[in-house]
């Protein structure tokens, strides 16, 4: 499927609805833009712990991305890979 989109006076585009439809991105999501020479490629943002790189059990706190176990650390207790919850993670 190739579409055409202008790019407006802020600078940007808006994906058609189809287009979102079919890949399953819905309204608000995060997407990643990568410049490869002429082109443009545009995927689906996956979050990923800032701290250990970890995509598993993460949240965005205060916007930004953490695991539970980082989490854990930085409110002052450790990982100790039992499953004790201190907050509604």
């Amino acid at each position: 499927m190739k579409l055409y989109k202008k790019v407006n006076k802020a600078g940007g585009i808006t994906i058609p609805q189809q287009l979102r439809h079919a890949l399953n991105i819905p309204k608000g999501a995060a997407l990643e833009l990568e410049d490869d020479g002429d082109k443009i490629i545009i995927t689906k943002h996956t979050p990923t712990c800032v701290c250990c790189g970890k995509a598993e059990d993460v949240r965005v706190i205060n916007g930004v991305e953490l695991c539970e176990s980082c989490a854990k650390m930085f409110l002052g207790g450790e990982d100790d890979g039992t499953d004790n919850e201190r907050s509604s993670w």
